[in-house]
């Protein structure tokens, strides 16, 4: 489940679509990689690193789920939501200073407009 959610956030992070509205974004690698003082990508990068699960209480069901198949029952228990906290860092290449500084920021702020546009996540 967590997987799945790291994998579709990448895939559209990833998109090929975004080369022409975010060439930047399009051109970064993307990482889940743990923040540490060894973490210093060679390649500008966007490294989305998951610090935070919690079960979201307010949209917890209490009923079970009954699916009728050929005349019987199955009940199981509803899923478990939950809330996955992600902290997304910048890492610009080829930069120093000032530059550096900016060329994160507009990482981060196309990274921001790409994933602002999925209040929720789609199928796949």
């Amino acid at each position: 489940m967590i997987r799945d959610l790291s994998e579709t956030l990448q895939a559209i992070l990833d998109d090929a679509a975004l080369e022409k509205s975010f060439p930047e974004l399009a051109a970064a690698q993307i990482a889940f990689e743990r923040p540490s003082d060894q973490f210093s990508p060679s390649q500008t990068t966007i490294n989305l690193f998951l610090f935070d699960i919690r079960e979201n209480t307010e949209l917890r069901a209490k009923e079970p789920i009954v699916e009728r198949r050929n005349g019987e029952a199955l009940i199981r228990r509803p899923p478990m939501r939950v809330d996955c906290s992600y902290l997304v860092t910048a890492w610009a290449a080829g930069s120093t200073g000032q530059e550096l500084v900016l060329a994160e920021h507009e990482l981060l702020g196309q990274a921001m407009q790409v994933l602002a546009r999925y209040p929720t996540i789609p199928e796949k």
